[in-house]
């Protein structure tokens, strides 16, 4: 799924790769991935799979591979960018929400670590085809929407919180009661 045609939409997350080939990595809300060569500026790939807006793109520790989450979109995917860019790894994670749920890789480039919509943090083992790892951490009563490992320690961050909004009973979208009355007009 790529193809060079050029990068669509509002740019919402941007990531260089470790390995200092100058290769980049631009995703946007119109759910594509475009790879760019820096010196000089020409647009390699565009990658395009995701079911929603591109939130946020990670690059393997070693460059080879590239991860990509969504809004609206129950996959985090890995795309293999040596040659291919095909997508070789689908990560399953709860995410029916346009927040951006913020996902991280270990130091030492095995576990990625994701918030769920409802269930906390899940954690892959990327050594093992994106294995559940054993580790399955709940944070009770809160959405958690982001996550951030320490590069050297043994520590785990983690944002929680969202926008809810709460209707009574009886209201109803402007736009359902604006259709009922033209209806009725015509």
């Amino acid at each position: 799924h790529h193809q060079s045609t050029g990068q669509r939409g509002i740019i919402s997350s941007i990531a260089f790769c470790p390995d200092r080939s100058g290769l980049f990595a631009a995703a946007s809300y119109s759910r594509n991935v475009a790879l760019f060569s820096s010196s000089p500026p020409t647009l390699l790939y565009n990658l395009t799979d995701h079911r929603g807006g591109i939130t946020q793109v990670m690059w393997s520790r070693d460059g080879n591979y590239l991860f990509t989450g969504a809004r609206k979109d129950d996959e985090i995917l890995c795309w293999d960018v040596r040659n291919t860019g095909e997508v070789c790894l689908r990560l399953q994670r709860e995410c029916p929400t346009n927040q951006r749920l913020r996902f991280d890789i270990d130091a030492s480039g095995r576990y990625l670590i994701t918030p769920t919509y409802s269930q906390g943090l899940k954690v892959f083992d990327l050594w093992n085809n994106g294995a559940d790892a054993p580790l399955h951490l709940v944070c009770p009563s809160t959405m958690v929407n982001g996550v951030s490992l320490h590069p050297t320690a043994a520590v785990v961050a983690v944002s929680t919180g969202g926008r809810t909004f709460e209707m009574e009973e009886d209201e109803e979208d402007e736009d359902d009661a604006d259709a009922r009355e033209e209806a009725a007009a015509a």
